[in-house]
């Protein structure tokens, strides 16, 4: 028996076979390229959350008989980066009277109000809180401003 050979046949098979790798290699080349543009595209700022903490941490602080709170008091329960942490914690009472400490250095406020969001410039976050805190022998209900402000633009912007 004589067997004839489509030699087309083998050609357009060998070409189908060609064709399919080279769709799968490009498939897999885009989604590889797709892949590292998304996770690499966005920046992340964990700044935010640094300043949730801090700010959280300088409520704390204070104890039941806040009639002694000043700096030497924050700077006992936080200890914040001079350079990098700004903590500004404002008391008003019910007579609408204020007491203001901060720790960090005073010029971060200033930067904190400039408008805008560079990645460079300080993360600010303000907070308003309304507590009951015991003065003397009563409870009184005060309201407490924090103003924490976050440099360390390079290390914390990943």
């Amino acid at each position: 028996m004589i067997k004839l050979k489509n030699k087309r046949a083998d050609a357009s098979g060998d070409f189908l076979l060609i064709l399919f790798r080279l769709i799968m290699a490009g498939i897999v080349a885009v989604g590889i390229i797709l892949l590292t543009g998304i996770l690499y595209a966005k920046q992340f700022d964990v700044r935010p959350v640094e300043a949730n903490q801090l700010s959280e941490k300088a409520i704390s602080c204070l104890n039941s008989d806040y009639s002694n709170f000043n700096k030497d008091y924050l700077s006992k329960c936080l200890t914040p980066d001079r350079n990098e942490e700004y903590v500004n914690l404002t008391i008003i009472d019910s007579s609408r009277k204020q007491e203001s400490v901060y720790l960090g250095e005073r010029t971060m406020e200033e930067t904190c109000k400039i408008a805008g969001k560079f990645r460079t410039k300080p993360w600010c976050q303000k907070s308003i809180y309304y507590v009951f805190l015991k003065k003397v022998d009563s409870n009184e209900q005060v309201t407490l401003k924090v103003l924490v402000g976050i440099g360390k633009a390079e290390k914390n912007v990943i």
